[in-house]
């Protein structure tokens, strides 16, 4: 409390010295404190968050354990208490059960950078997609689909408003579209 009060004393007085360059240092210290206290409480209530998981965890496998005493396949699974010392990974606790995402199998013209991969992972979607484009990108989303991933297969809804109707009947029941690729304005029309 003390150290934040002087920081602020020190700044007030820059400013009363015109001295810009003292104050913005100043400043910049003072941001970097706050992000600092900011992680700082992030990391302690994870760690918090970890042990309440991990206590669960723990309460589950016991209640698995006496229901399943007379069991062949009882669980042999343990729970990292983290005693060692080491930091416990809040996700990797919270989130035992991973599946590996792989390069996808419909896409031929690329491989995919690992941040994408991850997004793959993260989103866990198979579809089937909604894509709302600008008209004027209508066409080349297209190209890149037939160019990426030539398997998927596209609905295109545009059109005049019967054009759209018979779209609709078309499409909008159809199990093997993948991807619908239509543009606001279309969707805010036939809304009505």
């Amino acid at each position: 409390q003390k150290e934040m009060e002087r920081s602020a004393r020190e700044r007030i007085n820059a400013l009363k010295n015109n001295d810009e360059e003292a104050y913005m240092k100043l400043v910049d210290e003072h941001k970097d404190e706050r992000i600092t206290h900011l992680l700082r409480q992030t990391d302690r209530f994870l760690e918090t968050l970890t042990e309440a998981v991990l206590e669960h965890q723990r309460d589950h496998m016991k209640n698995n354990k006496t229901n399943n005493v007379n069991s062949d396949d009882t669980e042999t699974e343990t729970v990292a208490d983290g005693e060692d010392g080491k930091k416990i990974d809040y996700l990797a606790i919270a989130h035992k059960v991973q599946e590996e995402v792989e390069q996808p199998n419909i896409l031929l013209g690329g491989i995919l950078k690992d941040y994408q991969i991850q997004g793959l992972k993260w989103m866990n979607e198979r579809g089937p997609y909604l894509i709302i484009v600008p008209l004027s990108t209508m066409t080349n989303w297209v190209l890149e689909f037939e160019k990426w991933a030539p398997s998927i297969k596209i609905c295109t809804y545009k059109g005049t408003p019967p054009t759209r109707k018979l779209l609709q009947k078309k499409y909008l029941k159809n199990p093997e579209c993948q991807v619908f690729l239509t543009t606001y304005e279309y969707i805010i029309k036939d809304k009505a």
